[in-house]
This record gives structure tokens, sequence and C-alpha cells, in this order.
């Protein structure tokens, strides 16, 4: 572990924070999210991350940081949600483990609250049930769910239907990352927005699509987008950001798209913030997230 945690702050509270998005799917909502909620954490409550890996993303000041290294693979994901962080949290004398993933343990002696965010039809729990691949991957979504059920409050925005559980929820206000609310003159903010997208050769004009990367959700994407492509493909491509540019090369050429649709790494918040204000369209025609 790095950064271990000796004597609590007078007055706070401890709450461990599962970092395994932030190091693994830093696009993904359950990173995204985390990191407003390590960003705009309220007084009273000392905040600490535990990583199986470094971040893409700098951590904000004020976050206790464990790094305990795992690879990421369906195995160590599985052990990591029903071993290690309960124990982390047992550890570092948290008083609540917080979840943005979805998949709670099943024997935590530490209480844990859940922000969902998986992508679900209409943003309720639990979440649209997938056939994974892999013995571990099933393990861990039926463990996940069965720790659902054990969890103790799980955090909702108010602007959306509550879900479907027993689990007790609470609805609070919607968050947004700071970088996600830039102020100041379209001059400064033009020179920032170059800045910070420097180095991805992006078209002057673009429709950018952030959303779930099944397969059967980049499908779906493909066959819309095809509709799209002709009249407006050669001007204002399709940028996929993150995991599903990963697998593009196979269904570009099955849509024939090659030309109109092109891949974004995954990228730090800011410089995901500044891409989706950089963009003409976001393109989503898959679940939305909470």
């Amino acid at each position: 572990m790095q950064n271990v945690i000796g004597k609590k702050s007078a007055g706070l509270d401890r709450v461990l924070y599962d970092g395994w998005p932030l190091a693994y799917q830093p696009c993904d909502p359950a990173a995204l999210h985390l990191l407003t909620l390590l960003a705009l954490h309220p007084p009273g409550i000392q905040p600490v991350l535990a990583l199986p890996a470094p971040s893409l993303n700098p951590v904000p000041e004020g976050v206790t940081v464990l790094l305990r290294p795992f690879a990421d693979t369906p195995v160590n994901r599985l052990r990591w949600e029903q071993r290690i962080l309960p124990r982390m949290a047992a550890d570092s004398a948290s008083r609540l483990l917080h979840l943005t993933a979805g998949a709670a343990s099943l024997w935590g002696r530490v209480p844990s609250v859940v922000s969902p965010t998986a992508f679900s039809e209409a943003g309720l729990l639990p979440v649209q049930e997938r056939r994974v691949a892999g013995w571990a991957a099933r393990l861990r979504q039926a463990a996940g769910l069965g720790g659902l059920a054990r969890t103790s409050l799980l955090l909702w925005p108010s602007d959306l239907p509550p879900p479907e559980t027993e689990t007790p929820c609470r609805l609070l206000p919607g968050a947004v990352h700071p970088c996600f609310r830039r102020a100041g003159d379209a001059a400064a903010q033009s020179e920032e927005l170059f800045r910070l997208l420097a180095g991805l050769d992006l078209p002057e004009t673009y429709i950018l699509y952030h959303g779930p990367a099944a397969d059967e959700d980049l499908r779906r994407l493909f066959s819309a987008w095809s509709w799209a492509a002709g009249p407006i493909g050669e001007g204002y491509p399709l940028m996929i950001v993150g995991a599903a540019g990963r697998r593009l090369e196979g269904l570009q050429n099955e849509f024939e798209l090659r030309g109109s649709v092109r891949s974004v790494p995954d990228l730090p918040v800011a410089s995901l913030a500044a891409l989706y204000q950089g963009c003409s369209l976001l393109f989503h025609p898959a679940p939305l997230p909470a």
C-alpha cells in the first residue's frame, strides 16, 4: 500500500472509494462520477482512494491514496471487490465504502453505499443484465448483485425516477465535474480547448459518441450512423471515445464506414470535457448511465 494512514484527522470521517474504474476505465461513467465525488467532497469527510494501478487523472488535493497493485483481469476484479476492498476499508478505519461500479461485497464488515453508474435501459436497477463471457466474470456479476442487496444505501440523482429496489435510496441533486463548468471569455476558452486537445489530430467539426462499448452497443451505433454517414460523414466524422475505439476496425470494414468513424483514446477528465465542448453534436443511441 502507498500512503499508509496513521491516526484519523481530528473530526474527519474516512470514506474509502473504489478506484478500480479510475485505474482501468478512466472514461467510463463510474470513473467520471468518482472523480466528481472526490473533487466535490464535503467538509468533514476524509476521502481515501483505493487504486489497483496508477490513475490517468491527477488525484484531487486532500485525497489519501492506497495503491494495491492488481492486474486488470476478471479474476482480479472479483477478488478486488469481494476481498481486497472490504479489507482495505477495515484496515484504514473507514466508516464507509463508497462504490460507483455497482458491484458490492457479500461479506464486508464496513457498510457500503453505492452510486450506480452502469449503462442501463431506463437508468433503473438492477442494471441491464447481459451474458458475460468467462466463469470469473459471471461469478463477479452474481456476487456483485448479491452484495448490492446488502448495501446500506443507494445514492441516486433526484432528476431521474427512483430505482426499483428494496435497498434504501436517497435522492440527491445531480453533480457535474468542475471541468465541465468552465467559465471565462470566449477567446480564453478557445485557447484552453486547443491546449487540452493538442495532439489528438481532431477535425475542425466532429460528432461525439461516448457510450457503452459492448458489441451490441457498437453494432447499434454503426447501424444508426450508417444512415447519416453519407450526407454528413465527410464534414462531421464520428469520434468514438475510449475502449470502444479499440474494436473499431472490423466494424468499420463491415459497415463500410472507415472514412467517417475515428477513435479517440482514453483521456483525462479535463481533456474529455474539452472534447465535449468542441463537438458539434453528442450522438448517443445507447442505454444511459445514471
